[in-house]
């Protein structure tokens, strides 16, 4: 299911950028990253609004509190960017890509 979201920092109102939902289960969900954003909460992210945040916003309140990401994607990077909803998924989806089952593709342009 495609959710398109929509947010606004407070640091810079100017800047709205949208976040497509690519596929949904009840343990995983998969989305578009932007370029120039963070997956997760850093120390000094000066309040910018992180992928992960709006990610969790978008889902169940049951859910929320469980959202982890599962690799990484560099700030300047965007593509898709895996989430799991428990800490189950999330070891599951860890043990695949640590034993290279998941195929990963790279596209410069």
């Amino acid at each position: 299911t495609n959710k398109p979201t929509s947010f606004t920092t407070e640091r810079r109102p100017s800047r709205k950028r949208t976040v497509t939902t690519l596929y949904e289960t009840e343990s995983y969900v998969a989305v578009d990253k932007p370029c120039d954003m963070r997956i997760d909460k850093q120390k000094n992210d000066a309040g910018d609004p992180n992928l992960q945040d709006l990610v969790r916003a978008s889902l169940p309140p049951a859910v929320r509190p469980e959202l982890r990401h599962c690799h990484q994607l560099d700030y300047a990077t965007s593509g898709v960017m895996l989430y799991a909803t428990s800490k189950k998924a999330a070891a599951a989806a860890q043990i695949c890509f640590q034993e290279r089952r998941v195929q990963k593709e790279y596209v410069a342009l």
